[in-house]
């Protein structure tokens, strides 16, 4: 265990590092990492779309930085009233990808668990940095993820005061340059 004081917060971490992973990750491969912040669960409603001449039908919308499994529905009519239905399934992931649990809110005092866990969806194994930042205080953890694996640890937070908890958690692999990293914020 370590811990440290920043920003209103107390950090105690206990985690499985791997002592042979590369200790710091280059500054390039950490300044192209997407990070991701807006987790939306539905992207787009559009109910009064209508076809071109050649019956062809566009829209644009933001997507969510969710990696999860989306539905598209499509619900259409013509002017005699048959209904037809289209639905599709895809779904969003990345070679490597980093999951956090998030409560809906904290309170003064309140002990915060993040489990924090990178998975590697690629056939090779990983080497790389996770980056933790809860407030100022930042935190560095050298990680192997094994390929078709995951890595998991547990980061606690006492909220020491009141306000909203900006949380980030980033992992790179500088050699082969598979990142991600998201943002969450808890009031």
């Amino acid at each position: 265990f370590s811990s440290s004081r920043a920003n209103g917060l107390m950090f105690k971490t206990k985690d499985n590092a791997a002592p042979d992973a590369e200790a710091e990750v280059a500054e390039e491969a950490e300044e192209t990492t997407v990070v991701r912040k807006t987790f939306l669960e539905s992207l787009a409603w559009e109910p009064m779309l209508r076809s071109d001449d050649k019956g062809e039908i566009s829209f644009e919308f933001r997507t969510s930085d969710k990696l999860s499994t989306y539905c598209i529905q499509l619900f259409a009519h013509d002017k005699q009233m048959h209904n037809a239905v289209l639905r599709h399934e895809f779904m969003v992931s990345l070679p490597m990808q980093i999951n956090m649990s998030q409560p809906r809110y904290l309170y003064k005092g309140d002990v915060y668990i993040a489990n924090i866990e990178a998975q590697n969806n690629s056939d090779k194994e990983i080497r790389g940095t996770f980056r933790l930042d809860f407030g100022k205080g930042e935190k560095r953890i050298p990680a192997v993820i094994p390929a078709k694996g995951s890595y998991r640890f547990s980061q606690e937070i006492i909220a020491e005061k009141t306000g909203d908890l900006v949380v980030y958690a980033g992992f790179i692999d500088a050699a082969s340059g598979m990142s991600d990293a998201l943002q969450i914020s808890i009031p």
